[in-house]
């Protein structure tokens, strides 16, 4: 076991598994390859939900993803660090999704 204080070691982000409920104020097909999803409840974007999977969200939502504007979200996983931000909920099955 290495000291805290130990420069090799720096301490793995501890990832919980949780349900994150929040109003989806947009979502974005980021390069076609991720569909990023942010809440109006984290205006800076600092928790999302995100999908290396776009073809579920393309083909259950369409193109624009109008119909999840607006809506109440529970997404349930893991949270983890994801392209800056604090948290995010990987979504790899829209079961982790329940859409009011």
């Amino acid at each position: 076991i290495t000291p805290p204080d130990s420069p090799r070691k720096r301490p793995r982000p501890v990832r919980a598994s949780m349900i994150v409920e929040g109003t989806i104020s947009r979502v974005v097909l980021d390069h076609a390859s991720y569909v990023n999803i942010y809440f109006r409840e984290s205006p800076d974007g600092s928790f999302t939900g995100y999908s290396p999977l776009p073809g579920l969200f393309l083909e259950h939502y369409g193109r624009d993803f109008s119909a999840l504007i607006g809506r109440t979200v529970q997404i349930e996983g893991e949270v983890q660090p994801f392209r800056g931000t604090r948290g995010s909920i990987r979504i790899l099955d829209l079961k982790q999704m329940k859409v009011r």
